[in-house]
């Protein structure tokens, strides 16, 4: 009796393990990463770029850090997928933006501004610039900071990405962003602290 009541104990056990139902959240990191590069590149084509120097050390071996999301899904997967930036808000958005970069590349260039560790633009250091720039770089600053915010959210929305993917999207445009500045442009590291490129 004792032996049959731990077989049905055991197999109600497996029973149980067995109809627990696993959620695996999928976020395309390839997938918005190869995004991310297509729209800046994008948005600063048609401005004539500074030779960035090369890193001393050009190595794949830098890359992995750019790229930690990977770890979350299978390769295979993640080649599988495409992430749809072609929706009329996108499209608007990335327009305005390109409209507006060759008004702040003149700012970066001085260091008046600066690609940030979140995906957005600061201002940083109003002293290089004259006093009636100021409020031009303010006001740059906070047009491509609400286009930015926007184009990442409509990315979230555009792909069903769910309500935690924004996080995680302006992350991966942030470090788009700041690997494709220019030598000499100040970017800020995750950690917070500001450098030149």
């Amino acid at each position: 009796m004792i032996m049959r009541m731990r077989r049905i104990l055991v197999g109600l056990l497996v029973l149980a393990a067995a109809s627990c139902v696993t959620i695996n959240i999928y976020f395309p990191a390839a997938a918005v990463e190869k995004a991310a590069e297509q729209i800046v590149d994008e948005i600063r084509s048609g401005v004539p770029a500074v030779p960035a120097v090369p890193p001393a050390d050009n190595t794949p071996a830098d890359k992995p850090q750019s790229r930690r999301y990977l770890e979350l899904i299978p390769a295979a997967h993640a080649a599988d997928v495409d992430i749809n930036v072609s929706t009329a808000a996108i499209r608007g958005l990335k327009e305005s933006m390109k409209a507006r970069f060759p008004r702040l590349l003149a700012f970066y260039r001085q260091g008046a501004v600066g690609e940030g560790r979140d995906g957005l633009v600061y201002a940083r250091q109003l002293d290089q610039v004259s006093l009636k720039d100021r409020a031009v770089v303010s006001r740059l600053v906070a047009e491509e900071n609400r286009d930015r915010g926007a184009l990442y959210g409509e990315i979230v929305r555009a792909n069903q990405l769910g309500n935690t993917a924004a996080a995680k999207v302006s992350a991966i445009f942030a470090r788009t962003f700041r690997d494709k500045a220019e030598s000499g442009w100040w970017v800020q590291d995750d950690g917070g602290s500001w450098r030149k490129k």
